[in-house]
């Protein structure tokens, strides 16, 4: 008989895995006692050795389905005797390493109680068990019990403390158990109301009381009348009259609790409003969206003036993977994704018979001045909005505006019952996080209460001060405002015949022939909950790529899960490092010991609101996991706002910047366990480079922390600035004037792969040729509306004068879309490469008779593949590297990606990408950490 002290790491709290470890040991008959630590659970036991190991070995195989055993630490200690076993009182493990668990979508258990009328927690809008529920965005502190998160607010009922307090329940030990009398309910607030709430949750006037607790609420009922269900831990449930009631089979009392009545008239004004056209706040579990319905036009504008999102896509919810299935392709990785518990946004391609008539699908136009990019979603007839089905027997297509030019749709399931109860009503819906453009999204109460009323949206500098007079053109984007005297600049006439303008910050609509202009109107509606919000998250983006799941924004679900960063064990829990990420896309992480914590998505480092909740959040995720980095990683941008923050946080501790790129190639040897050399390709838009150029098409050879620049995209003088990446044809005028026009090589692609490398200094540069596009933009004449500022610009760029030189892939994909006449302007980010993308879909698709412009798109997309190949075999030829590591912003492109794959694998290479952070300036950090572990 021995007693061993038995250590549990890993995702071990807030997913039921005491209440487990409980029940398996109740099965052993084991005596002992468990405890949450904070960082891990710690067991203590006493039996036989051999019995032990067969307890420790059962809990391995029979652990909860969101548990992650981690590790296991076994030491012997003085034998003590137990009486029996139990879950005791949980303690803080100073300065550990911890793993916190994400939050986890309701799961199908919880979900079948929500529908089942003879359940207590019937239409409980927040219904929860210890396999479900929100954690990390309601966790105060450590360890995860009920009085650290903000569930501390709602004391349970009798009826939720008799299932929280028995171990055969399972709710057992569920942090976030409640139901329709103790919990969280919904509220609505309409945007009439201008009065301040109360704050006072009503009371539903029958709650769920168990046998054991006191009657306070009486209520004579005809037990005959009542047929009784039996539920499998012996108790009873019955309605009557829409009341519940509960009996034990010791006792002849039953009380009654009707389904919360604030929450159903709250959803059912939140409904009514969405039907009637209008667009709602909805309280989620990171915080807040905007829902309307994607078959609405008008609510769909309504929403993209409120967001001042004009053209970028939005995410779908859908009831479930069937119903998604009828407007989108989805492969069995897909619907994996969409069911998972993480519940993330998953990019799916659109069947192309339910378009509508979407851009994306359309070849260019290029007999006028507009293209494809420049035609308006509101240029389309508009299809039914009443959805349903179809006189073919087929969905109604969304509203032309929803998804603009993407051929992609983000769909997602729902997290929460509440979100059920909605589109279970209404049907798919829009559900947008509820943020102004690239602000931050709202997760408290009362600062949505404040949007509902407002009439104005204002600009913040960083400086505080407000933009006072202001214009944002229709089709311009948020991030290129321009302080002018709103008296010099005409209205814009939409084509719905209104006038689309901006006057001292705020939106306003006029119609053509009435001088009266009315606020641009918010939401309709809030409708939230008392539960207060501790971190805000929005949902994740995940697409599937190579048959595997790739994250294009990391956020709720996999925050703060750490990420193990192979060949670092020398590290100890004190060797403590900051990685602040890049500005855009902002993302920092903590590292402790050979642990990284990515922060989740925060957003562009370019106002103020999203500084500070960069700066709040890494404050917030700092505490809570008890690091105080002594080496804080940064890039090497000397005008980037993080590495100002990195700056003023290097006080006391020593700063390492980090080239751009080489965080990029970073990031993917971290996630792999690569220690090099690999050959790193790094293609983005924008980085500064270590010769003070602006680097994006690079070849780097990485090992360890050394990276050397191997080879480089020919570099060309481009002009414009910060304007160069919103304006595409201006990347087009800048690569035009540095090529010659010359018929295109029939052997292009042999010779971009054989051709010699011209030596420039250390590293080499390779070029694609895209000299059948600038024939075709001569031949069809597609920068004709750009004539005037051409000029200029080819005299700047021939004369050297306001450029600057840039290897940009990029801008070279900008530039392609915009000769070829197929997008000229990035109305939001990336939007040259989205639509050259799906021009060169339709190519794939449609095989020997593409749009000669659609077939010029993919035979580019294959050039430069090729040029990738190229390079890695002239990287193996030199140095005898078969290890390739691909990475940056332009691999968001499907079609590049999965053909770049192909193309290496087939030619003897290993590559390897980004999979648990994005390949874009959100996994930045990451490759800063892994650079900051390995010079320890």
């Amino acid at each position: 008989m021995i007693t061993e002290v038995v250590t549990f790491w890993g995702i071990v709290q807030g997913v039921g895995f005491r209440p487990t470890l409980s029940r398996i040991a109740a099965k052993y008959r084991m005596r002992g006692q468990v405890r949450n630590m904070g960082a891990f659970v710690q067991l203590i036991v006493t039996d036989e050795p051999e019995r032990i190991d067969a307890f420790i070995g059962a809990v391995r195989a029979g652990k909860p389905r969101m548990a992650e055993i981690m590790s296991i630490g076994r030491e012997i200690i003085d034998t003590a005797h137990f009486d029996d076993f139990r879950i005791v009182s949980s303690a803080a493990a100073e300065d550990e390493i911890v793993a916190v668990p994400a939050d986890i979508a309701v799961c199908d258990e919880c979900l079948a109680e929500f529908r089942n009328t003879a359940d207590p927690r019937y239409r409980h809008p927040f219904i929860s068990c210890v396999n479900c529920g929100p954690r990390y965005t309601i966790m105060e502190r450590l360890p995860y019990d009920r009085d650290t998160t903000t569930m501390n607010d709602f004391p349970m009922c009798g009826f939720c403390e008799g299932e929280y307090t028995d171990p055969a329940s399972r709710r057992y030990h569920a942090q976030t158990v409640s139901c329709n009398s103790c919990g969280p309910v919904a509220i609505w607030r309409s945007r009439e109301e201008h009065r301040e709430h109360k704050g006072d949750v009503r009371l539903c006037e029958k709650p769920v009381i168990a046998a054991s607790e006191p009657q306070s609420h009486p209520k004579s009922i005809d037990f005959q009348e009542i047929p009784d269900q039996v539920r499998d831990d012996g108790s009873v449930f019955t309605q009557s009259d829409g009341s519940f009631c509960v009996i034990h089979r010791d006792g002849a009392q039953k009380e009654p609790s009707p389904l919360c009545s604030e929450s159903e008239s709250a959803i059912s004004a939140a409904i009514d409003a969405i039907k009637g056209g209008g667009v709602i706040a909805l309280k989620g579990v990171g915080g807040y969206y905007f829902v309307c319905s994607p078959f609405d036009e008008s609510a769909v504008r309504k929403l993209r003036e409120i967001k001042v999102r004009e053209y970028k896509p939005f995410a779908v919810m859908f009831a479930s993977v069937e119903q998604a299935r009828e407007y989108c392709e989805i492969s069995p990785e897909e619907e994996a994704m969409l069911t998972s518990p993480k519940r993330p946004i998953v990019l799916l391609e659109q069947r192309r018979e339910r378009t509508g008539g979407s851009p994306f699908d359309l070849p260019a136009k290029r007999s006028g001045i507009r293209t494809a990019c420049s035609m308006s979603p509101w240029d389309i007839p508009l299809p039914s909005l009443a959805g349903g089905i179809d006189e073919g027997g087929l969905p109604v297509p969304f509203a032309p505006g929803m998804s603009s030019t993407s051929r992609f749709i983000g769909a997602f399931l729902p997290s929460m019952a509440l979100q059920y109860m909605l589109i279970e009503v209404l049907g798919p819906l829009i559900m947008t996080s509820a943020n102004i453009s690239d602000l931050p999204i709202i997760k408290d109460d009362d600062e949505m209460f404040a949007a509902l009323t407002r009439n104005e949206h204002r600009e913040h500098k960083r400086d505080g001060r407000l933009c006072e007079k202001s214009v944002i053109a229709a089709s311009e984007p948020q991030s290129h405002r321009k302080s002018i005297d709103f008296q010099e600049i005409p209205d814009q006439v939409r084509d719905d015949g209104s006038v689309f303008t901006q006057s001292d910050g705020s939106f306003c609509v006029q119609s053509g022939q009435t001088a009266q202009k009315e606020p641009s109107p918010l939401c309709s509606g809030v409708l939230y909950n008392e539960r207060r919000i501790v971190r805000r998250l929005d949902d994740s983006v995940v697409r599937v790529i190579d048959g595997t799941a790739q994250l294009i924004r990391r956020s709720k679900g996999w925050t703060p899960v750490p990420i193990y960063v192979r060949g670092t064990d020398r590290l100890t829990k004190n060797d403590q490092m900051l990685a602040v990420g890049a500005d855009l896309k902002s993302a920092f992480a903590l590292t402790k010991g050979s642990f990284v914590y990515m922060s989740q998505y925060i957003g562009d480092m370019d106002n103020i609101e999203t500084e500070q909740v960069y700066e709040d959040n890494l404050e917030s995720m700092r505490k809570f996991f008890r690091i105080n980095p002594r080496l804080i990683a940064c890039d090497t941008h000397p005008l980037y706002r993080t590495v100002e923050l990195a700056k003023e946080y290097a006080r006391g501790a020593e700063l390492l910047p980090v080239q751009h790129h080489h965080a990029h190639i970073a990031s993917v040897m971290a996630e792999h366990g690569l220690e090099g050399p690999v050959v790193g390709v790094a293609f983005d838009g924008t980085g500064y480079g270590a010769d003070g150029t602006i680097w994006g098409g690079e070849i780097l050879i990485c090992e360890g922390v050394g990276a050397g620049r191997f080879s480089h995209l020919r570099d060309i003088p481009m002009t414009g600035g910060d304007e160069s990446m919103r304006d595409g044809w201006k990347s087009a005028v800048c690569r035009a004037a540095k090529s010659s026009l010359r018929p295109p090589s029939r052997n292009l692609i042999v010779e971009s792969i054989v051709a010699p490398v011209t030596r420039n200094g250390a590293s080499g540069c390779f070029d694609i040729d895209i000299s059948y596009a600038l024939k075709y933009a001569e031949e069809n004449d597609t920068l004709r509306e750009y004539e005037a500022e051409r000029k200029t610009i080819e005299a700047a760029v021939a004369q050297g004068v306001n450029t600057v030189r840039t290897s940009s892939m990029g801008r070279l994909f900008d530039a392609v879309a915009s000769l070829l006449g197929i997008c000229h302007v990035n109305r939001y980010e990336g939007e040259c490469a989205v639509t050259l993308e799906n021009a060169a879909d339709r190519a794939q698709r449609s095989p020997g008779v593409a749009d000669t412009a659609d077939a010029l798109a993919l035979r580019f997309h294959m050039d430069v593949a090729h040029a990738i190949l190229g390079e890695c075999r002239k990287a193996r030829a030199e140095r005898g590297i078969d290890t390739v590591c691909l990475s940056g912003g332009v691999f968001q492109n499907k079609i590049l990606m999965e053909r770049t794959l192909r193309l290496l694998r087939s030619d003897g290479f290993t590559p390897y990408y980004n999979i648990s952070v994005p390949p874009n300036d959100g996994g930045i950090a990451l490759g800063q950490a892994y650079i900051a572990m390995r010079t320890q």
